[in-house]
This record gives structure tokens, sequence and C-alpha cells, in this order.
């Protein structure tokens, strides 16, 4: 399918790859049943002559692991992310971490029970009865039931554009560090001697453990060759952190305040103790809140499924995943995309918000303790942190007020809740012109779709905001109105002559729908001050377009 001279080339790759890994083989401490198999690979490379026989048995089970050999699933993963010239500048790493690292990963005691224990729920073929399955039988019908094909499309894609790995040899080895990650010993305090002679010894007792270490010990100490082991493997477990790979919650203390980075597999925080403010618990967690984090990737998930024919349309399944589906989201019509900049990558909300996946905040604290009052002082403090900030957690927010204003109705609490943005601070970077700049961009977008659903889902929206904000817009509800029939009447008759003032109406009611334009609109006193004058402006140049039409 490929052609013999494209085929060949790849031999020759492959033939490459096992003659370097062989030269380091030895070293590397394989069994002979590995070296036999190699040999094996390169014997049927060179004998290109011969005639293939095969069973059916046996060309079922290339098959499979043609579908669902962990090394395949690598190697299409990489070639969904790199450019061909990338890919075969690195094959040989690649090859290399495929069969060292990868195999060794897999070979592990605690992923052996795993994949032991895994009963297939579909039958493979040949590899259906449990009692005839060998191991490397088991780990190609987990791989395919556990769809680790997905799970290294999405790593792959991450290291790629997350994690700064611009080369294939680079994935390499980072791949090599996680799969290649050593149990360490950390050492604890000891308690030696009796009675009032009771001391206590530094580091006197090592602990075997494969992944938690301190990260508050991790300093430069010395040169020789055990410290220098420590911190390397440091430095690997924050690679593995951040793989899907190993365990994903993060235990804290003010030592994880800053600096660190373990949003990419991981959205459970837990607190060993409470900071003094909640700026620092805010920090805490931002460590796994971040660009690209595990609870955004979630949501998105949860909206844009993958198996759903309706996510890829025409698109090259070839290809990664991930990007076509943020790009399928951006150009989707959602009220998320008035995020400027922060939307889908930081802040996404599933369409159905009850399903949005969150940051989980874990607190081990007695309910008897001093530290369940001073959790609680925490949470309101965070709650209008992020407030202030345009990040609001309603639910904590609400949940402190509804303890002081229990008596207030349930329109009077929605009320207080609104008048509270009031305190927000704009950071946002847009200016007047630039917002005008942005909606009369929408406009031309909203133009050019030849469906005309985008028009359509603004004039319904716009119509639930006359509803909903009617005393805010009551001023310009007349204005609204005729903008509204200008853009009904161009929706029908789409050649009726009046382009100009059909754009004027449609990025002035644009304007209207972005809440996050020059002023916010969840602000109680003012917040449709610009939107009023805007409307207002767009009509004065529909009259004076249609006098000018007249005359």
């Amino acid at each position: 399918v490929l052609g013999s001279e494209r085929l060949s080339g790849r031999e020759r790759l492959i033939e490459a790859a096992l003659d370097a890994w062989a030269s380091d083989a030895g070293r590397d401490g394989e069994s002979e049943s590995v070296i036999q198999h190699r040999d094996w690979a390169q014997e049927w490379l060179s004998e290109n002559n011969r005639p293939l026989r095969i069973s059916e048995a046996r060309l079922a089970r290339l098959a499979l692991i043609a579908s669902f050999s962990p090394a395949n699933c690598l190697l299409r993963s990489i070639e969904s992310v790199y450019s061909a010239d990338q890919v075969l500048d690195g094959f040989e790493e690649i090859v290399a971490v495929c069969l060292g690292a990868m195999r060794r990963y897999f070979n592990r005691t605690h992923v052996q029970q795993l994949i032991r224990s895994h009963r297939p729920r579909t039958r493979w073929h040949q590899f259906s009865g449990a009692a005839e399955r060998g191991y490397a039988k088991r780990v190609l019908v987990y791989a395919a039931d556990a769809h680790l094909q997905a799970v290294l499309d999405e790593y792959v894609y991450l290291l790629c554009h997350a994690a700064q790995a611009e080369t294939v040899s680079k994935v390499a080895e980072r791949l090599e560090a996680v799969w290649g990650l050593v149990p360490g010993k950390p050492r604890a305090n000891g308690a030696k001697g009796r009675g009032n002679l009771v001391t206590i010894e530094t580091e006197a007792e090592a602990h075997t453990s494969h992944f938690a270490l301190s990260f508050g010990d991790d300093v430069w100490r010395g040169g020789d060759l055990e410290e220098e082991g420590e911190k390397v493997r440091k430095s690997a477990v924050r690679e593995a952190f951040n793989s899907p790979f190993w365990p994903f919650v993060l235990a804290t203390t003010s030592v994880g305040q800053e600096g660190l980075d373990f949003h990419l597999y991981c959205r459970d925080v837990l607190h060993w103790n409470l900071p003094s403010n909640p700026v620092d618990l805010e920090q805490r967690e931002g460590r796994v809140n971040r660009r690209d984090c595990l609870a955004v990737r979630e949501s998105i998930a949860l909206d844009w499924r993958l198996n759903d024919p309706a996510t890829w349309g025409n698109a090259d399944r070839a290809r990664n995943p991930w990007p076509f589906v943020f790009d399928s989201i951006l150009a989707s019509d959602d009220h998320q995309k008035y995020k400027h900049g922060l939307f889908p990558r930081w802040i996404y909300e599933c369409r159905d918000p009850s399903r949005t996946v969150r940051i989980q905040r874990h607190v081990p604290v007695f309910s008897t303790s001093r530290d369940a009052a001073k959790y609680e002082r925490l949470k309101t403090g965070l709650a209008l942190y992020r407030l202030v900030f345009g990040q609001a957690n309603q639910e904590d927010l609400l949940d402190d007020l509804q303890s002081h204003v229990e008596s207030l109705s349930s329109f009077e609490q929605e009320q207080l809740l609104k008048r509270l943005a009031s305190y927000m601070l704009n950071l946002s970077p847009i200016s007047h012109e630039q917002a005008l700049r942005h909606a009369e961009n929408e406009a031309d977008d909203l133009l050019r779709e030849g469906s005309g659903a985008g028009l359509q889902k603004l004039i319904v929206d716009v119509e639930r905001m006359r509803a909903e904000r009617q005393s805010e817009l009551a001023s310009i509800d007349s204005e609204v109105s005729g903008l509204l029939q200008l853009v009904r009447r161009a929706t029908a008759m789409p050649d009726s002559g009046e382009g100009a003032a059909v754009r004027s109406a449609i990025a002035a009611l644009a304007y209207l729908r972005n809440p996050y334009d020059r002023v916010f609109d969840l602000h109680v006193e003012g917040g449709f001050v610009d939107d009023v004058m805007v409307i207002k402006d767009a009509w004065a140049t529909v009259l004076g377009t249609a006098s000018s039409e007249r005359s």
C-alpha cells in the first residue's frame, strides 16, 4: 500500500534503530529472550525474498499488534503531531524508548498486576480464553480496551504544545524519564533511646517509595553520586507526575504554592495544612489550574465527543484530534468566546453548567478543630478574592451570603450578588475602540456565513436579554426592536440593498450580547452604559442611511 520505495526506507530505519539499540542492550541488562527477538526481527528484515507463510491465528495476532501495540500507538501519536521529517530525525530515539523504557514499564510488578486482572470487554479472536493468553497478549487486549491510542494522542500533543518538547528527540527524553522512573528511598527522622533519653535523629530511617517525595528537599547539597541520583530522580518525578502513567493527586503545603506546575494530569489538591490567607490558598490550587489543565480538557471532552461523527465533520482523522477540537470550539457560536484569550484553554463551561469539571479541594480537618473555622473563613475570603478578579466561585460565595442573609428573599439575594460585581476590578485590556472592532469583525463573520444560523442565534440571544434585563435596557428598547427588525428583514431578503445599515445593526447587537465588552455587563450600576451608547449610535446610523437612500 505504501509503495516499495517508502517501505524499504522504513525497513532501513528500523534496522538501523535495532543496531543502535543492540549496542546498548548488553549494558542495559536485557534478557536473552529479548535479544533473541531482536535477532529474529533483523533476520526477517534481511530476507525480503522469502515467501511468507502465516497461520490464521498468527495473522489475527499481527493485526492486534499493528492496531494496539503500545509502540505502534506511540509512533502514530508522534506522527499526528510532528512533521514527517521530524519523525525521521528522531526515529532511532523512538525505537530505543519503545524497546527500553516502555517495555520495562509494562513489565513492572504493579503494572503487570493491573493488566493481568483486566477482563476484556470484547472477544479478541484467539485471545478470548484467559487460560491460554500470555502476558504479551494481555497487554495488547488491555491497550485496546483502555484506549491507549487516545491516551498517547493527548499526551504527545501536550508534550509538544504545553511542555515545550519541540522535537521528537525531546519527546523521547521525556518518555524515557517518565517510564524509567525508579523507586526512591525518602528518609525520615527516627527516635532513638528510651524515656528521658529519647533523641530524634535526622533522616535516620529510609523507606522505599515508588513515587512520593518531598519537594522541600530539592536542593544541591553535595557532589557525590548519591546526592546527584536523588536530584535526577526528583526531576524525573516532576516529569512523571505530568503524565498519564502515575498518580494524579497533589498533596501540598506552603512549599507547593509557587513555581511548580502539575496541571496536565491532576485536578485534585490535598492540603496538608491551611495557609494563613486566601491568596496563598489560590496560589496552591493554581498549580493544577492552568492553561490546558486536566479539568478544562475533561469538560471539553463532555461536550465534544470524539466518537461522534458530528464533532469531526470532514476533518482528517489521521491528524491529532486536540488541535482540531480547539479550533472547532473557537469557530463555534459560544458566548464564552467573549472571554478574551481565556476561552477555551483556561476557562471552559460545559453546555450544561452542572457537568463542568472543577478543581477538587481536599482538606482533612476534624469538624471540632480550629482549622474547621479557619477553613470557612478562607473559603469566604477566596470567593471574594476571585470575585474581585472576575472569576467568582459562586457556590462558595453564595454559601457565605446565605449564612448571613437567610432572611432575604431569593430575588434580594440575587440582587445582592449582582451588586457585589460592582466591586470587580476590570483587568481587561479591551478599550472602547477595540471592543467596537471586535463586534464589527463578528458582524462580518455572521454575514459571510451561508446558513444564517449565526444571525438567528444572535436574534434569539438579544430577545432573551430584552426579557431578562428589561429594566436596564428600557431606555433603548425601541432602538433594539428596530435593529432586530432590520436584521430579520435582511435575513429573509439578503439582496435588499441595505448592506451598510445591516452591518451596523448586527455589530451593535453583537456588542450588546457580549458581556465582556468595555464595561462588564454584570455591574448593577452602569453595566450597560457603553451598550446603550453603541445601540443609539447604530440606530442613528441606520436612520441616516435610510434617509440618504430616500433622498
